[in-house]
């Protein structure tokens, strides 16, 4: 599973660096690295940074940290979703910033690798315990300790060579969202949580900062509503072993919903926002990744050995076998992890 999440992205720069020591330690004479070079492992290194000991690699400096992703809650959804929320999705790093490069090239992660490495060092500025994983726009920067990405930034923006070639952005966290499940359709979502309250004490909720988001028919004619709470409420839901609105038990999980079009069969807007819907000759297949129809028109089935997926197609990932939305799809998955990476789950 955890190879499926590696091929979430493009090359990732933490996994080319920190293959360096696994190299070195299984004894192997060469490294690939991505742009198709190879790294002499037995020779010395040349990707080492400034003030860092003979030796010492890049990823040595910045700390080895664990893969961005989540570890999960120990409740289960539906069938197949507990794929993206558990430990087959890596584990979590709880802080995420967003590096950009600001003028136009061809290889915008590449870039900004090249400069970070060439203009800051790691060690002497505390940048510790982080991951850099490429992006088509950057790199993303995934660290355990908000102060980290701090320290990185600070370093960027008092270099002036950093400073005037990489945008540095680091979001606010969002809040964790949680799906309610089987919900009586006479319930409305005003009342929604004031009934979860009265129903459940031990959760503890808070009716000004708990939000419905959003509220859909199932169909089994039962409503979903995804609830936005606070950080202690969410660990408090996620180990309730039954929760009651009204006269009904309904189930609850964490949402970590990443829209997917089913017109153009990409991530990141829905078929009502697609840029491309007015144009008939553009639709792509959910299921097979052939242009000109979607996926309702296809006489694919699941396990055909036409099933592909169109997005990863495009991202040059793995495509063969899984249509687009599935949930072990490795690029969904990726878009999965980073979005935990940016939610708020308390602690430090």
């Amino acid at each position: 599973m955890q190879r499926r999440v590696a091929l979430a992205e493009r090359p990732a720069v933490g996994d080319v660096l920190f293959g360096v020591a696994g190299a070195l330690r299984s004894g192997a004479s060469a490294l690939a690295v991505p742009g198709g070079q190879v790294d002499n492992v037995g020779g010395e290194r040349t990707d080492a940074p400034l003030g860092a000991g003979r030796g010492m690699s890049y990823a040595a400096a910045l700390g080895s940290g664990t893969r961005p992703g989540a570890q999960g809650s120990s409740r289960n959804g539906p069938a197949g979703l507990q794929a993206t929320t558990t430990q087959g999705a890596g584990l979590r790093q709880d802080y995420v910033a967003f590096l950009t490069p600001v003028g136009s090239t061809d290889a915008p992660a590449r870039e900004v690798v090249r400069v970070l490495k060439s203009n800051i060092d790691p060690v002497a500025k505390g940048i510790r315990d982080v991951t850099l994983r490429h992006t088509r726009y950057g790199v993303t920067v995934f660290s355990h300790t908000q102060q980290s990405l701090i320290n990185m930034r600070n370093a960027i923006e008092e270099n002036t060579v950093t400073r005037n070639a990489i945008t540095v952005r680091v979001p606010n966290k969002r809040k964790p969202h949680v799906r309610f499940s089987g919900v009586d359709p006479e319930i409305t979502t005003q009342d929604l949580v004031r009934l979860l309250s009265e129903r459940n004490p031990n959760l503890q909720l808070d009716e000004e900062t708990c939000k419905v988001r959003v509220s859909f028919r199932e169909r089994t004619g039962t409503m979903a509503h995804v609830v936005e709470v606070d950080p202690e409420a969410f660990q408090r839901i996620m180990s309730s072993s039954r929760i009651s609105i009204g006269w009904t038990v309904v189930r609850a999980w964490e949402d970590v919903h990443v829209a997917t079009c089913t017109f153009c069969a990409s991530y990141g807007h829905g078929r009502s926002s697609c840029p491309v819907s007015n144009d008939a000759a553009r639709a792509t297949c959910m299921r097979c990744a052939t242009k000109g129809h979607t996926g309702i028109d296809c006489t694919v089935r699941e396990g055909d050995a036409a099933v592909k997926c169109a997005a990863c197609h495009r991202a040059g990932l793995s495509s063969a076998g899984h249509p687009a939305g599935h949930p072990q799809c490795p690029l969904l998955m990726g878009k999965v992890a980073r979005l935990r990476a940016r939610t708020n789950y308390g602690g430090a």
